[in-house]
């Protein structure tokens, strides 16, 4: 079996959280992962989906280095990448790199397009300047990007073109795994689509291993091979793309997609599937995080928490199997 190329385990990341008031007792640190393992394939592309504030971003933090993780294990090409309490060497943050998902906001103002390109290169001092140059040079080609404009600040390129220059940067360092969080939801409708095909075409010819952020499903079924569903800080479901959207196990899940339009599926049942709100990583409730939600929840959802099992499918659910579709 070939090695992942990402894998965790049981990966925790959270945050102090401040007093009330000075006499206040101190308050419980804010659960933003709870616990999350995941693989991710040579030359896969696994989707990450959920609601706004569930985790995806927090998670993609941890995985870099960004954010200092609190328990669990991250490992890239079976070696350690990040354990609680040790930051992961420079040597294997050149394996990982990230698109962010607001272009006008990542890119150094004050560098042009080349020094932008460029910055991983000359940070883990990988070839000599010629070489430096004309790699960035290539990436900028491979991108879309003329390497006449590569002299220009970013403020000069429109926003697709900001995303192109932040996608050449992720690829300087040959990473062998990108994350891209939300990469097009910044980017005009029409520009999205550009930006999805590039990536397409980018991992075909490199073979590259993507984690792909989305709140959006439409997205998510065009770029992913596999799917991963994220619910207050936890993975509730994991299938291959194509089982997922045809048979959803989780309630959760099937609420997602239910809750999509753009999936064809507006005539669908939707009524109560996503009432109340997702609860508080202050407090997260007992049992199944998503019971407070789910009309079929029963004393065993509210009393224990579901792990995550099966085979290509997954998932956290005890109910799962005899809710009918």
């Amino acid at each position: 079996m070939t090695e992942p190329v990402l894998a965790t385990e049981n990966l925790k990341v959270s945050y102090a959280s401040r007093r009330t008031g000075f006499f206040s007792p101190a308050p419980s640190p804010i659960q933003a992962v709870r616990g999350i393992s995941l693989e991710i394939k040579q030359g896969e592309v696994l989707g990450l989906v959920g609601e706004s504030g569930c985790g995806k971003s927090t998670l993609a933090k941890a995985l870099l280095g960004l954010t200092p993780i609190s328990a669990g294990r991250v490992s890239l090409l079976g070696e350690a990448f990040e354990s609680a309490g040790r930051a992961p060497s420079k040597a294997l943050r050149r394996k990982i790199s990230m698109i962010f998902q607001d272009p006008y906001a990542s890119l150094n103002p004050r560098l042009s397009a080349e020094s932008i390109i460029g910055e991983p290169l000359a940070i883990h001092k990988i070839g000599n300047r010629q070489s430096r140059k004309e790699r960035v040079r290539q990436l900028a080609e491979a991108v879309g990007i003329d390497s006449g404009l590569l002299s220009r600040p970013p403020h000069q390129f429109s926003g697709g073109q900001r995303q192109r220059i932040a996608i050449a940067r992720a690829l300087a360092s040959n990473p062998s795994l990108i994350i891209a969080d939300e990469p097009t939801s910044a980017l005009d409708v029409s520009i999205q689509s550009q930006i999805l095909n590039l990536l397409t075409d980018l991992r075909q010819q490199l073979g590259l291993s993507l984690l792909f952020i989305s709140h959006d499903l439409g997205i998510v079924r065009y770029m992913a091979d596999r799917i991963a569903v994220m619910y207050c800080g936890e993975i509730v479901e994991t299938a291959p793309t194509a089982a997922l959207f045809e048979a959803p196990a989780h309630p959760y899940s099937r609420a997602l997609i239910a809750a999509s339009p753009a999936l064809g599926v507006a005539r669908q049942e939707r009524s109560g599937l996503l009432a109340g709100d997702p609860p508080s990583p202050l407090n997260p409730p007992a049992g199944c995080a998503f019971h407070n939600r789910c009309p079929w929840a029963q004393d065993q959802c509210r009393e224990s928490s579901p792990t995550l099992t099966g085979g290509d499918h997954r998932v956290a659910c005890h109910r799962a199997g005899e809710i009918e579709p």
